[in-house]
């Protein structure tokens, strides 16, 4: 008769239900391994690469399309390329049209002597590759891509109706000397005072228009108005600290206030674009968190 009777099971054996046992518990830890080692990823990535390589949050941003806007971008790259600069400024540009980047900021009646300076530094022929559009009542938001001379520029643009009436683009040109009449200064400390206290909704009731629209970094989405509050929390358990606005060029009309300047953060920098609003008191209406390379 067999020594290991029927109450001992040989040692293979046990060895096996061991690790059995075992199985259970490591298959438990392992997604916390998981877990642990993407945050260490997504952590490392954001200090290498800074606020503005950061991807959009498609949960807040929105995206649409636009056959209104494409045709309206096919007239605007016709007369471009056809160097119909007046008719350019007569039949598509608002009274109140700016085009600007973190360099320049002209204005509606320089507007036929820039598009035929800009033409004649090169940059043609102009196509327009529009990626995401939003309409808000009668304005339309559009955020593309300008082609030229092998050249590949992104661009933010406002619509009223079927008048441009504002675009921003990071295509070197010329820079201008604006003076800046700072009277935004008291609404952007307030604005870091409450980021820096963590009231996120408070900046999205004071300082945000409700037909606002934010564009994150990544540039290819709106973020409406009720997301604002949670866009910038988000920003800030991603680490984007200590955060300011450095204007270094202002256009203002009687309503509105063109701002360009650096956003500077525990993250990175970018150059950024905020229209502000007069309604009963300045409110942001459009905010571009990167329209360009900092450099």
């Amino acid at each position: 008769q067999s020594t290991w009777g029927h109450s001992r099971m040989p040692r293979q054996s046990q060895d096996q239900e061991a690790l059995l046992n075992n199985r259970p518990l490591r298959c438990y830890w392992f997604p916390l391994y998981v877990a642990t080692f993407l945050g260490v990823l997504l952590v490392l990535v954001v200090l290498l690469f800074g606020l503005d390589k950061l991807p959009h949050h498609p949960r807040y941003a929105s995206c649409e399309s636009s056959n209104a806007v494409a045709e309206l971008d096919r007239q605007l790259t016709d007369l471009y390329n056809h160097q119909q600069f007046a008719v350019i400024n007569s039949n598509i540009l608002s009274t109140d049209f700016l085009v600007a980047s973190q360099d320049w900021v002209v204005s509606q009646s320089e507007s036929s002597s820039f598009f035929e300076q800009l033409s004649n530094s090169g940059f043609t022929p102009l196509q327009i590759a529009s990626h995401c559009t939003k309409k808000i009542e009668s304005v339309t938001h559009e955020i593309g891509q300008l082609e030229a001379n092998n050249s590949t520029q992104t661009f933010y643009s406002r619509w009223v109706e079927s008048e441009l009436d504002v675009l921003i683009t990071n295509v070197d040109f010329t820079e201008t000397e604006d003076s800046i009449t700072d009277a935004l200064a008291p609404h952007r400390a307030s604005f870091v005072d409450y980021f820096a206290s963590q009231q996120f909704e408070v900046i999205q009731t004071n300082f945000y228009h409700p037909h606002a629209v934010l564009v994150p970094p990544s540039n290819d989405g709106f973020i409406p108005h009720s997301n604002i509050g949670e866009y910038y929390h988000s920003l800030y358990d991603l680490g984007a600290h200590n955060i300011t606005f450095t204007p270094f060029s202002v256009f203002t009309t009687e309503s509105v206030i063109h701002e360009i300047g650096n956003f500077s953060n525990s993250l990175g920098n970018s150059y950024y674009y905020r229209r502000w609003e007069n309604d009963e008191g300045w409110k942001l209406a459009t905010e571009l968190l990167s329209i360009g390379d900092h450099h």
